[in-house]
C-alpha cells in the first residue's frame, strides 16, 4: 500500500462476533508485526479503524500502535 508516497504494510483484522474479546485480534497482529520484521523490516506498518471503533483501537494499543491521526 501507497500512503502518501511511502510504501507501507497495512494490518488488519476481522474476528466473528461470537470471538470477539477472547484475544484473536491481538495474536492476528503480533503475529503479523512478528513477519513484518523478518521479512520487510525496512516496511512501516500500519492500522485504520473508524473513530468509534473502541475495541479496535484497543488491539492497536496493545500492539504498541500509536495514533498519528
Amino acid at each position: 500500500m501507497d500512503l502518501d508516497g511511502e510504501a507501507v504494510l497495512e494490518l488488519g483484522w476481522v474476528v466473528r462476533d461470537a470471538l470477539t474479546g477472547q484475544g484473536y485480534a491481538s495474536e492476528i497482529g503480533r503475529a503479523a508485526l512478528e513477519w513484518a520484521a523478518v521479512f520487510a523490516p525496512e516496511s512501516p506498518v500500519v492500522a485504520f479503524t473508524e473513530v468509534h471503533n473502541a475495541a479496535s483501537r484497543a488491539v492497536m494499543r496493545r500492539l504498541g500502535m500509536r495514533d498519528v491521526g
